[in-house]
């Protein structure tokens, strides 16, 4: 269990204005079941200068019974005032711990990338895909959609991914079945989703598609599981590209045989 010294760290972390739950402190220390030990932490340290004790309530927003008379008057000159049944809003006032702090100072840190010049911008991208590539991530240094895409069908489908040089299917399962992935980013505002081309379609290298949806942030919108039959019922050749196009609309989800893949 944690310790109380652990209990008090986060106590002086409780910015001006906010609240937390005993219960809250006791989570975040590790302990969720400790709240009567937060409680005995604060006995004991209540005339700490430096220790927030005031801002520290019970887990339904009351003031405790045990806590000291001048802890509403504490609130209050820091606007936190309890509403008319004499709880505290904790939706208004609640603190959402050190971790929620740390994001918003790394959400800060994103909103620096405005700043930065054109060049600087793409140092940074070279720095990330490079980074990408180490942790294994993506297999090259361009656009990471197509590795990122084989590497989450390959997980859900328990496949092994095949060498850069084969040609016409990207993984290929225990039982012998070979997948092709190809995978596009969608933006909110509405556009195509259009696959990457698909060579030598009507050879049948492949017995199934693997589709899959990307939101601007790369997570996964959503994913199809094709068979080779239906995507060659459904796609179209171009003369431009010689290669066959198939587009991967929310429509496909409903033709018999196809199955919606779960990547999450």
């Amino acid at each position: 269990m944690a310790t109380h010294k652990e209990f008090i760290e986060l106590i002086k972390q409780i910015p001006l204005g906010t609240v937390v739950t005993y219960k809250m402190i006791a989570t975040w220390a590790g302990s969720p079941a400790a709240a009567i030990s937060v409680g005995d932490a604060l006995k004991q340290r209540l005339n700490d200068p430096d220790l927030p004790w005031h801002r520290v309530i019970d887990a339904d927003g009351v003031l405790s019974s045990n806590a000291p008379p001048e802890q509403r008057e504490l609130l209050e000159q820091e606007g936190i005032v309890p509403g008319e049944n004499g709880c505290i809003d904790l939706d208004h006032f609640a603190w959402m711990g050190p971790r929620a702090d740390c994001l918003e100072k790394k959400i800060e840190a994103a909103d620096e990338l405005l700043d930065l010049d054109e060049a600087g911008l793409l140092r940074l991208y070279a720095r990330v895909m490079e980074e990408i590539r180490r942790r294994k991530i993506s297999r090259g240094m361009n656009n990471p959609i197509g590795d990122l895409a084989e590497r989450l069908a390959g997980k859900a489908l328990g496949a092994e991914l095949m060498s850069q040089s084969n040609a016409g299917f990207d993984l290929q399962g225990a039982d012998g079945l070979r997948y092709e992935v190809k995978g596009r980013r969608i933006n909110s505002q509405p556009g195509s989703r259009q696959l990457g081309g698909i060579r030598n379609l009507n050879e049948q290298k492949f017995d199934f598609l693997v589709g899959i949806l990307f939101n601007e942030d790369l997570s996964v919108h959503r994913a199809a599981l094709i068979p080779w039959s239906t995507v060659m019922e459904k796609a179209s050749y171009s003369d431009h590209t010689k290669a066959w196009r198939f587009i991967l609309h929310d429509q496909v989800w409903e033709i018999p045989g196809v199955i919606d893949l779960p990547l999450n």
